[in-house]
């Protein structure tokens, strides 16, 4: 029941962020590099590097990655829910360019040398839980297989926070 509260909590905070980011456009602010800083993929770049250094700072606080903590599990629903709009865009896309330059903006820890290892690394994860509850979040199936993504999720994250020196 715990689970099924905590994925429904999640569920709802990325159904809100998802909507919200919808209505953004594509055209906007533009710099001299090209990289519109209104666009949706910019936009899910800076979720993308704002929950990242969010899930950082919770791991450098309490030495591992805490996916009881509810903000930490508000941080990989918004992480995931970002991740999956990069997920089919080539590196050389206006897309992958733009939602990366948006992580690099948002956060003192995703650089330029590190950014496209963090995004094929998490891109990699199945994080579908931390967004959906499925429609049998009660069976021991589904609570376990859950658990094994939690754990791999951790497990993923944790190598990625101990690679960066900050």
């Amino acid at each position: 029941m715990k689970v099924k509260l905590i994925l429904a909590a999640i569920v709802l905070a990325a159904v809100s962020f998802t909507a919200c980011s919808s209505l953004t456009g594509t055209t906007g602010s533009t710099p001299s590099n090209g990289i519109s800083t209104t666009s949706t993929a910019y936009l899910n770049g800076k979720t993308f590097g704002t929950s990242f250094t969010s899930l950082y700072s919770a791991y450098k606080a309490a030495g591992k990655v805490d996916l009881t903590n509810a903000s930490n599990l508000l941080n990989m629903a918004q992480l995931a829910s970002a991740v999956s709009a990069i997920k089919g865009n080539a590196k050389n896309t206006t897309f992958y360019k733009e939602f990366s330059a948006g992580a690099i903006a948002s956060s003192g820890i995703i650089n330029t040398a590190n950014v496209d290892n963090l995004i094929t690394t998490i891109s990699g994860l199945n994080l579908s839980s931390f967004i959906n509850t499925g429609n049998n979040g009660s069976s021991t199936s589904t609570t376990t297989n859950n658990a094994a993504t939690a754990a791999t999720t951790a497990a993923t994250l944790a190598s990625l926070f101990s690679s960066i020196q900050k």
